[in-house]
């Protein structure tokens, strides 16, 4: 039940997740799992990390629930090695975070613009890249974010570098755009 709802959780972008009656349905077969005196922390914490997913894709979503779903996830597996999919969740709701701040992140067409005036100001580079992982296009933020590690950026590159390694760090675990993004990051930043 785990594997299956990290799946349809962490899959498939970051907007709203199904209908309500799919996210109810993986609701209930993650408190069971949470619930089973026989399941391990390890596939507990997933299974609260895969909860706070469904929190962050909610209808509306609900940051500050699945912060609490990511704390309990980590409070049972103190001491011991930490599920990527917990630092995934963690990584969404920082990104989901940033989104909230940026005025008129809904119009793509208009970040895209502004960053076409002003391409080497990381303001405008931010902006565009939240904008399309807003709308589900976690492939196109990444590319967006990587020009902002480019020499031409100055000291604004280390901003860049940390922009795509929280936009990376909440692929799910295992996303081939992850490790292209992280090649390509690797590539542009030592130059």
């Amino acid at each position: 039940a785990t594997a299956a709802a990290l799946e349809a959780t962490f899959g498939g972008g970051c907007g709203v997740l199904g209908d309500a009656a799919t996210r109810e349905r993986l609701t209930s077969a993650l408190s069971n799992v949470v619930n089973d005196r026989n399941v391990g922390p390890g596939v507990k914490s997933r299974a609260f990390a895969a909860g706070a997913m469904l929190a962050l894709r909610g209808d509306p979503a609900d940051l500050a629930a699945a912060r609490e779903l990511i704390a309990h996830g980590r409070a049972l597996v103190n001491g011991f090695p930490e599920p990527k999919e917990l630092a995934a969740a963690e990584a969404r709701v920082d990104i989901a975070d940033d989104i909230a701040t940026i005025e008129g992140i809904d119009d793509v067409d208009a970040r895209r613009k502004a960053h076409e005036a002003s391409p080497k100001e990381f303001a405008s580079v931010r902006a565009y890249a939240l904008a399309l992982y807003a709308k589900g296009d976690i492939a196109g933020a990444c590319e967006v974010a990587l020009r902002s590690v480019k020499p031409a950026f100055g000291s604004s590159r280390e901003d860049g570098k940390n922009l795509v390694v929280k936009l990376v760090g909440a692929c799910a675990p295992g996303d081939p755009l992850a490790e292209a993004t992280r090649r390509k990051l690797a590539s542009s930043f030592f130059l």
